[in-house]
């Protein structure tokens, strides 16, 4: 964006005989740096705030992620734990069964 400038017109004093010529000479002006300064400020903000939007986004992407992977580590885990209770129970009643037997066999 251009700096404004406000212009201010003076006579020259050139020749006296000649009729006076209107020339312009510009001036900056002071608010122009300003609105100059809080334009920066302000693109700067918003470059920090979409920074940190994208670093919270990846955050919670990771989060996602380790909320899945604790999900399927449950699973597994669950299933290992129905995997064990039915091989004990086999194995319990393959003791029963020879239990019984040996009683029966005994009489």
């Amino acid at each position: 964006m251009g700096t404004l400038r406000i212009i201010i017109p003076f006579v020259s004093d050139k020749d006296e005989g000649e009729e006076p010529v209107i020339k312009r000479r510009a001036r900056p002006n002071p608010n122009a740096e300003l609105i100059s300064i809080f334009q920066a400020k302000l693109e700067a903000q918003k470059s920090e705030r979409t920074k940190e939007l994208r670093l919270k986004e990846e955050e919670l992407s990771l989060q996602r992620e380790r909320l899945q992977l604790e999900k399927e580590r449950f699973e597994a885990d669950r299933r290992e734990r129905e995997a064990r209770f039915l091989l004990e129970s086999q194995e319990r009643n393959v003791i029963l069964n020879l239990l019984k037997d040996k009683l029966l066999n005994s009489k």
